[in-house]
């Protein structure tokens, strides 16, 4: 009598079975996630930050607040160009004019003016991280050159 001492071919195929769902359960998981990347990619992140650079002149001055007429700007900046933008001044600011360290009064309404910002990108509201003003030079009226009197040639 010959027995046959086999684990079982019932077995083997259920662990196979098995097995081949895993892997496709795996396969669905990463495909959804994969996708789910794709489409919602800005779901739940913040802008990022940026430095926005305003040129322009000193429109105003307030207590904690320079207001600016915006001539250009970087690529972030630039929509304002034409426009008035307020920008917060708090003790971290960093102020010079003229290549000196100066306080917020000490800017008067003309300067030339470079402010930095660093906002989320869209921001619409600015704190200054630094301003550089400098006095705008004034114009000289050409002089006339003196009369030259001749002396007879002889």
């Amino acid at each position: 009598m010959k027995m046959r001492m086999s684990i079982g071919t019932g077995t083997m195929r259920a662990m196979f079975l098995l097995a081949v769902a895993a892997l496709m359960l795996a396969l669905v998981a990463s495909a959804a996630d994969a996708k789910g990347r794709g489409a919602g990619k800005d779901k739940g992140r913040k802008a990022p930050v940026v430095t926005y650079v305003f040129k322009g002149t000193v429109a105003s001055i307030s207590e904690g607040s320079v207001t600016v007429d915006v001539e250009k700007g970087n690529k972030f900046a630039k929509v304002y160009a034409g426009d008035q933008v307020e920008l917060a001044v708090n003790e971290a600011t960093k102020l010079r004019k003229d290549d000196a360290p100066v306080l917020l009064s000490d800017l008067s309404q003309g300067d030339e003016i470079v402010v930095k910002a660093r906002e989320l990108k869209g921001a619409t509201s600015f704190t200054a991280r630094m301003l550089v003003a400098q006095t705008p030079e004034a114009e000289e009226e050409p002089i006339e050159p003196a009369p030259v009197e001749s002396e007879p040639v002889v």
